[in-house]
């Protein structure tokens, strides 16, 4: 993955690297990106609170992420299967629990958004 053009370190997968560690982000199965852009032209009719102009539209935009799922080839070729890919989460989950960076209230919340992922 080539740099975006910002100061943030990326990993092969395009996610952003460093700060507090997520079961989203060390085990992916997708791209989570933070620099957005507006749509250009700027729809018409929005809302008066976003209609701010080109610049503002773009400012706005800017302050949202987005999510892009990798293909189901992407996740075999990385995981194997879902089993597996749960496996892994629930083992980066435990390994961050013990380190304090994650709270058990949290684990179905998680485990249930792997189920979702299309494999």
């Amino acid at each position: 993955m080539t740099n975006d053009g910002s100061m943030m370190w990326l990993d092969d997968h395009g996610n952003v690297r460093g700060g507090v560690p997520s079961p989203y982000v060390n085990v992916p199965v997708a791209q989570y990106a933070v620099r957005n852009e507006g749509a250009k032209p700027y729809p018409q009719n929005l809302h008066p609170w976003a209609d701010r102009g080109e610049n503002g539209i773009q400012a706005l935009c800017r302050l949202a992420g987005y999510q892009m799922a990798f293909s189901q080839n992407s996740l075999r070729a990385l995981y194997g299967s879902k089993a597996d890919c749960r496996r892994k989460v629930e083992q980066v989950m435990d390994a961050l629990t013990r380190d304090g960076w994650f709270l058990p209230v949290h684990r179905d919340v998680v485990l249930a958004d792997v189920e979702k992922v299309d494999f």
